[in-house]
């Protein structure tokens, strides 16, 4: 099998090379017999990177201990839906995944531009297929997941098959790992097609169409670059056993960064839909998308930092440095080169205007980026110049974090404002007194909980934009409807139409559970069986240890019971992990999750000879509000992508 998965990789790089220079030399026109047979190639690629993800896929369920992918990343004892998760748990089963989604992609935009948009289909296709082509051939010879596992012997290498592999990582044992690595290479390879179009539009030198195709990619792949950050943050909370979510980790900020550009991208394709504007930073901004994308899989893979996340150091990065210089360059030349296509004749009218205030959420994102990128990077440009490793600390990105949610928030006001008072015509005396009374009314009532003045004048500020995002969302319920929300299947159009603002509506929550999740404490607790503790106005008493096994891990799992006023609430069951075939141990944790805080219980040490043990004990404020504002902005941005996506002409309306 492991023959056929490297014929059919062959196979699709070299349709794939034939289908580049049919297009770039022979150029056939869209109802030419050659053009048919592009068409049928890109079929054929599809179908042969299918057949080749399927032959690993096949290798692995059956564990194939001779291929040294298989016997790296499971073990025979190892659960199917695991075995089945290993295909992107290492770094070429990985790429091969990526291959596949972006090949998906690749005809994607072939099909849907080949008769409607043949003018941009050829340029667009060039791009996509040249870094199609430089994935498959890093899966042929830098990164090939089929290759026989060897052993050295004194007569040379001779293959070898062990009789157990090694196993999945423990910290990959949990049901978020089986679709957050999927929906982050949807994410990453979309931006492909984002960067194409952007390319498509440099080259023909036209500013027309590209920003309503362009942004049709866009908003799918945002959509699973958020869930797929979103489930990243929750797995890390649910099973690292730190007691939170985000540790600005360099690989979380490799997810970060695109995220960041596309999201500024999204508002900047608002104003060129609108009016012409900021065409040339849209473009620019597409190209930086898919820019981040490949530099964080540069971080990630090439061993240029140590990460919980990260891949093992191999050669792999110079592939993708190169890569890097590639799309700089390019976008470089073709944007000087056509520049003068795609400068809008208009300028923004006033600095009290929604487009301000675009532009401002534009520059705060960039900033931002630039910023987390200058953090990531820090610690091995001092180990280069200084000759030791300078790290920085959550300090710096935490006032990072503080400057970008009150910059993001007062936008966020301020557009609503702006649109609240052009659509309902209210005066701006009537706007500020409505705004002031729920500012107040926020900040009063956070501070005399928390006693905290930022997170005090963090709510005031969420608590304005919440009402002032409740008003609009009503708005659209009625302008899609044209009738009172009431009416037949108008509460539907409500909703589809309302998407971006459900979205936005998420980003306040996440923005709320943020700000109160700064507030967290943490208590450590160490004692025998039946020994009670206090804190928090909470009893936590140590009820019993239980020892299991199994064919994968032995665990030692402690029970603790939290109670309230001689009521009990909840038993938590900490687990301590030892794995067999890697011989790692892992920890799972236990949360008792409640609208107000969530409480983390790690069981960090147990001493057999004295049979107690040590338990680490976090109060996390307000951390379920942060995961429920991920489903809402997901569910937002599915409904905002399903209702443009319905458009009989295909252009995204505001």
């Amino acid at each position: 099998m492991e023959l056929a998965g490297n014929f059919f990789l062959i196979f699709t790089f070299a349709l794939t090379i034939i289908s580049l220079w049919m297009l770039i030399v022979n150029r056939p026109p869209p109802d030419s017999s050659a053009y048919r047979q592009l068409h049928l190639f890109h079929w054929l690629a599809f179908a042969g990177i299918i057949l080749s993800v399927g032959s690993l896929v096949y290798l692995l369920l059956t564990g194939s201990m001779r291929i040294e992918y298989v016997a790296r990343y499971t073990s025979h004892g190892l659960p199917l839906i695991f075995r089945l998760s290993a295909l992107w748990a290492g770094q070429s089963g990985s790429l091969l995944v990526w291959t596949f989604i972006h090949i998906s992609f690749t005809l994607a935009v072939w099909i849907r531009y080949r008769k409607r948009y043949p003018e941009w289909q050829r340029p667009a296709g060039i791009a996509l297929l040249i870094i199609q082509s430089f994935f498959l051939a890093m899966n042929i010879w830098a990164l090939n997941p089929f290759r026989i596992l060897v052993t050295e012997t004194p007569g040379g290498l001779i293959p070898f098959t062990p009789a157990d592999g090694q196993g999945l990582n423990p910290l990959l044992h949990h049901p978020a790992m089986i679709l957050h690595p999927p929906l982050l290479f949807i994410g990453y390879a979309g931006s492909a097609a984002v960067f194409a179009i952007a390319a498509a539009a440099l080259w023909i030198k036209k500013n027309e169409l590209w920003f309503t195709l362009m942004r049709r990619w866009l908003q799918f792949t945002w959509l699973f670059l958020t869930a797929g950050i979103g489930l990243g943050a929750w797995w890390a909370y649910a099973e690292l056993g730190w007691g939170g979510y985000w540790a600005w980790d360099p690989v979380e900020n490799a997810s970060l960064m695109p995220w960041l550009i596309a999201t500024a991208l999204m508002h900047t394709l608002i104003l060129r839909n609108r009016g012409g504007l900021f065409s040339l930073t849209s473009l620019f901004l597409a190209a930086g998308y898919y820019f981040f994308c490949i530099l964080g899989t540069f971080i990630t893979r090439s061993g240029l930092i140590n990460s919980v996340h990260a891949f093992s150091k191999s050669s792999v990065g110079l592939y993708f440095f190169v890569l890097l210089a590639a799309i700089f360059i390019f976008t470089m030349i073709l944007g000087f080169r056509g520049r003068r296509h795609f400068i809008a004749g208009k300028s923004i009218s006033s600095f009290t205007s929604a487009e301000s205030m675009t532009v401002l959420l534009t520059i705060t994102l960039v900033i931002f980026t630039l910023a987390v990128l200058a953090g990531t990077l820090f610690p091995t440009i001092a180990e280069q110049l200084f000759g030791k490793t300078i790290l920085l600390d959550s300090l710096y990105y935490n006032r990072l974090t503080r400057f970008l949610v009150i910059v993001l928030l007062l936008v966020l006001s301020g557009g609503l404002i702006i649109h609240i008072r052009k659509n309902q015509g209210l005066s701006a005396s009537l706007v500020f007194l409505l705004c002031s009374s729920f500012f107040i009314t926020g900040t009063a009532l956070s501070y005399f909980i928390t006693s905290s003045l930022f997170f005090s004048f963090l709510s005031g500020i969420i608590l304005t934009a919440f009402v002032l995002t409740a008003i609009k969302m009503y708005n659209d319920f009625i302008r899609s409807g044209n009738a009172p929300p009431l009416r037949k299947n108008s509460f539907i159009r409500g909703l589809l139409s309302s998407g971006s603002t459900l979205a936005h509506v998420g980003l306040l929550l996440v923005c709320f559970g943020v700000s109160g999740s700064l507030m967290d404490q943490s208590v450590i607790i160490e004692g025998r069986k039946t020994q009670s503790f206090e804190s928090n106005d909470l009893r936590f008493t140590i009820e019993d240890f239980s020892f299991e096994q199994n064919r994968l891990y032995e665990s030692l799992t402690g029970k603790i019971t939290l109670s309230e006023n001689e009521r009990t609430i909840y038993t938590f069951a900490p687990e301590y992990r030892y794995y067999y075939a890697n011989r790692q141990t892992s920890t799972e944790v236990s949360v008792y999750s409640a609208f107000p805080r969530d409480i983390y219980v790690v069981l960090t040490h147990y001493d057999a000879d004295r049979q107690s043990a040590r338990f680490q004990i976090y109060f996390n404020p307000l951390v379920s509000w942060i995961w429920a504002g991920c489903l809402l902005i997901v569910a937002g941005a599915a409904l905002a992508f399903y209702n443009r996506s319905t458009s009989p002409d295909g252009i995204m309306h505001e």
